[in-house]
């Protein structure tokens, strides 16, 4: 009988996986995910070739706009209970903001809740880019509000009547691109990810199950808690939120970088100096070496080395294309 084996891995097993976790990736999002590499580094160096890795759970379990819903049949006693349970439960919002947020969504006509949420994207995203590191002059020469306005076209933040349309617009964007990331990660380090939530059975099973099965008392991927109930311990099955573990090792092995000279401002500054403000970088990186926030320096360690290693990289015009 086969039998899945664990293994602990925390951010100080950065160290053993330094020149791996620092190496340019293919892409330069790929370095985010630093835990997802570590995992498939470390699987390889045990002698595994497969690993499975779950992602789409988050995708399949996930309850969508159930509480919406219940709402728009009548059901405000159910839909009041979650709304509590929820706040209880994930504690990142209040109970009067939440039940305003859900009425809100579930009330207006679709027309104007994508005008709201319009103005509201732009709004958020033009102060996004105002207070960004980004150079202003090479936000404007790449057209970034052009850009931010097509993402924001892609991705429309209303939710569909029907819930078969709310579904295949989860799945579709966001597994293609993110299925690709996690098999190129894996390849990078020797494995084959797989992902038993993108069997095709499981996917139609998920999309066939009630709401009530993904989100109750509050608890998102209900389900998947309770038949892990005796294997998983009740801390990882029932915490209240999860924590965002990966910052933790993307911090590490800047920290790592830094004490080994391997990042240094003045490297920071050379390979960045047409993308990123120079003050907001000095800044940026006091706050690193303070210990306070390392988040925009983990990305601008990531970006520097991924033009480092591509400096010479063949650039083809589009007529060359055609």
């Amino acid at each position: 009988m086969n039998r899945l084996s664990t293994n602990l891995l925390s951010p100080d097993s950065v160290g053993s996986f330094y020149e791996h976790l620092t190496s340019a990736p293919e892409e330069p999002f790929d370095a985010v995910f630093t835990f997802l590499q570590l995992l498939y580094f470390a699987a390889n160096r045990s002698g595994q070739r497969v690993m499975l890795d779950g992602a789409g759970g988050d995708i399949v379990m996930h309850e969508g706009s159930y509480i919406v819903r219940l709402i728009r049949a009548g059901h405000w006693r159910l839909a009041l209970h979650e709304i509590l349970a929820e706040s209880r439960t994930q504690g990142w919002v209040s109970p009067h903001a939440n039940l305003f947020r859900y009425a809100r969504s579930a009330m207006l006509p679709r027309s104007i809740a994508r005008y709201i949420a319009a103005v509201r994207y732009r709004r958020r995203y033009s102060g996004y880019v105002e207070s960004s590191p980004i150079d202003k002059g090479f936000a404007k020469r790449v057209g970034m509000p052009d850009r931010i306005e097509t993402m924001r076209k892609l991705f429309q933040a209303d939710r569909p009547v029907e819930y078969v349309e709310e579904y295949c617009r989860r799945i579709l964007p966001n597994m293609t691109a993110g299925k690709e990331r996690y098999a190129r990660i894996a390849a990078a380090a020797g494995m084959e990810a797989r992902d038993p939530y993108m069997d095709r059975r499981v996917v139609e099973y998920c999309a066939r199950l009630p709401a009530r099965f993904k989100l109750r008392d509050g608890w998102p991927k209900v389900l998947l808690r309770e038949i892990n109930v005796g294997t998983l311990p009740d801390e990882v099955l029932w915490t209240p939120r999860k924590p965002h573990i990966g910052s933790l090792f993307l911090d590490e092995v800047s920290r790592l970088a830094t004490a080994r000279e391997d990042l240094t401002l003045p490297y920071l500054q050379e390979q960045l100096a047409s993308y990123i403000d120079p003050a907001r970088l000095a800044a940026a990186w006091q706050n690193h070496l303070d210990g306070v926030d390392s988040n925009l320096i983990n990305n601008g360690r990531i970006l520097a080395s991924w033009l480092t290693a591509n400096a010479q990289r063949p650039v083809v015009s589009a007529h060359q294309i055609l």
